[in-house]
């Protein structure tokens, strides 16, 4: 399940087991690990909720257009006086777009009837049918459905092999994450038709010295009548050293902004 997931563009995460007063958590832990978690989980929300909008946050340093997440684990709850244990899958989305929000539901269903075919079943049913609402954290809409993953299983056969899970040849390589804030800038430029992108984005990050730690394109279009072509980029900016200040990144946007203006025919919007 976690390849199939994988595969479909979804990112794992990890959230606290143990929950905050208010959540409607039922089971109080004797001996909590922090005086603002005392109690154990009954699902994923609000775990599931936080995660959705750190990832949102950090969506452009990360550099992924949309934030899909999933989580398995256990959750906790009590029938007839004993605290039962169950694992569960959490499936989550939000968009990062006005395009992107009208259809996230839809695309959300039909991820959830795949898993029941892969499963063998005609439809499940989400134990949490939940929304977070677009605000100033998210923009837009971003709903979380909730399953009970041992019982969509129950019924399966007893696996006879397992696949290896390792990584084997792959060439991985992992990059420590700054622990200072980053700071994004937009530009669009009208350029003649017959400049390549990789001359644009070569000059965007060579001027934007090292501070730029990612840069992605957005927007491309060219109107009928003009023989120039628009392109929009995303600059972000981050220190390994220091906080940057609005003014430091100001001035390299506009020693960019005047060098492509400098170009032969090329204008900043």
């Amino acid at each position: 399940m976690r390849q199939f997931l994988a595969q479909r563009g979804y990112s794992e995460v990890y959230t606290y087991s143990f929950a905050q007063s208010g959540t409607g958590a039922e089971i109080e832990v004797i001996n909590p690990v922090g005086k603002d978690r005392p109690f154990i989980r009954k699902d994923f929300g609000m775990g599931i909720s936080s995660s959705l909008i750190f990832n949102n946050y950090n969506a452009d340093i990360i550099g992924i257009e949309d934030v899909n997440i999933f989580e398995f684990g256990n959750v906790f709850s009590i029938n007839d006086g004993k605290i039962t244990e169950t694992m569960s899958l959490a499936i989550a989305s939000a968009p990062r777009s006005k395009a992107k929000s009208k259809i996230v539901l839809d695309e959300l269903e039909n991820l959830i009837h795949e898993i029941a075919l892969l499963i063998g079943l005609e439809e499940i049913e989400p134990t949490l049918n939940g929304n977070v609402m677009g605000s100033g954290a998210l923009k837009f809409d971003a709903p979380i459905k909730e399953f009970n993953f041992d019982e969509l299983i129950k019924d399966l056969p007893e696996p006879t092999e397992y696949q290896p899970l390792a990584l084997e040849n792959r060439d991985v390589h992992y990059q420590t994450l700054s622990a200072y804030p980053f700071i994004v800038r937009d530009i669009a430029i009208f350029v003649p038709q017959e400049v390549t992108e990789e001359y644009i984005e070569a000059l965007l990050k060579k001027e934007g010295g090292e501070l730029v730690v990612r840069l992605s394109q957005f927007d491309k279009f060219q109107k009928p009548d003009e023989t120039r072509i628009s392109y929009g980029y995303r600059l972000v900016f981050q220190s390994f050293t220091k906080t940057l200040t609005d003014d430091e990144i100001n001035g390299i946007m506009e020693h960019i902004t005047a060098l492509c203006n400098a170009e032969n025919n090329w204008q900043v919007r």
